[in-house]
């Protein structure tokens, strides 16, 4: 039974503030430019190694390095072996984890690079819409199988049904390698168990659209509250567009 002690509930909201700083999303630098992944002469880099000499929160590796896809990659939602250059135009998928005595955050974002077009911005807010419900349906006392039935609901009704996933998420905790997964349980439709106070899931909104070759991923970190779910990390969701 994934429920987390307190200790848990501690150290938890580290590894998200951890995943937060990590990507640093949007940054940029004086031209414009965007580096979802730290500012271009990683001054942040150099605060964070300061801060862990210090004593602060710090980061441990995680368990698994991050997921990143471009073009028609993004749409795969998993890594992908050699190396692509950027188009001009382009989308870039990225899933990662922040990790502080081993206890994992997760976040997944999509960006657009180079310029945002009508119907990308269009399935974000769709996304962005999902992943608000998939929040408020968890709450303890419930099954966690309803945070699936609102995702599933706000991609039906934007008609988006063919294009959304099976499952929306996972638990987190306590991660060694290969994986930061802690499951069971997945968070799918019908699933029984009861959400408890203290339960640290992951929950993820995938959009692919096959026939358009568009991806959109939105993801965070949750722990169960009393009365609802506390998001680890500060960044909210927002369409970007990296130049």
């Amino acid at each position: 039974m994934p429920v987390r002690r307190r200790i848990q509930s501690d150290l938890n909201p580290a590894a998200g503030q951890i995943a937060s700083e990590t990507l640093l999303y949007p940054s940029s630098d004086r031209t414009g430019r965007c580096f979802p992944f730290g500012d271009a002469g990683g001054g942040r880099t150099r605060r964070l190694r300061r801060r862990y000499r210090r004593g602060g929160p710090g980061s441990d590796p995680a368990p698994s390095g991050p997921v990143l896809g471009s073009g028609e990659r993004a749409l795969l939602i998993c890594s992908v072996t050699g190396f692509r250059t950027l188009d001009p135009t382009d989308q870039l998928t990225l899933e990662f984890a922040g990790s502080y005595r081993h206890y994992c955050a997760c976040l997944m974002r999509t960006v657009a690079i180079g310029t945002g077009g009508d119907t990308h911005r269009a399935i974000f807010g769709v996304t962005a819409d999902a992943l608000t419900a998939m929040t408020d349906a968890a709450r303890a006392g419930k099954p966690l199988g309803d945070i699936d039935d609102a995702h599933r609901r706000v991609y039906d009704a934007a008609d988006y049904g063919d294009s959304r996933m099976a499952a929306c998420g996972y638990s987190l905790g306590a991660s060694f390698r290969p994986t930061w997964m802690d499951v069971p349980p997945m968070l799918y439709s019908g699933n029984p168990l009861v959400a408890r106070h203290g339960m640290v899931l992951f929950l993820h909104a995938i959009l692919i659209d096959a026939s358009k070759e568009l991806a959109m991923s939105l993801g965070h970190t949750i722990i169960i509250g009393e009365n609802r779910a506390e998001v680890l990390g500060t960044i909210k969701p927002e369409y970007t567009v990296c130049l």
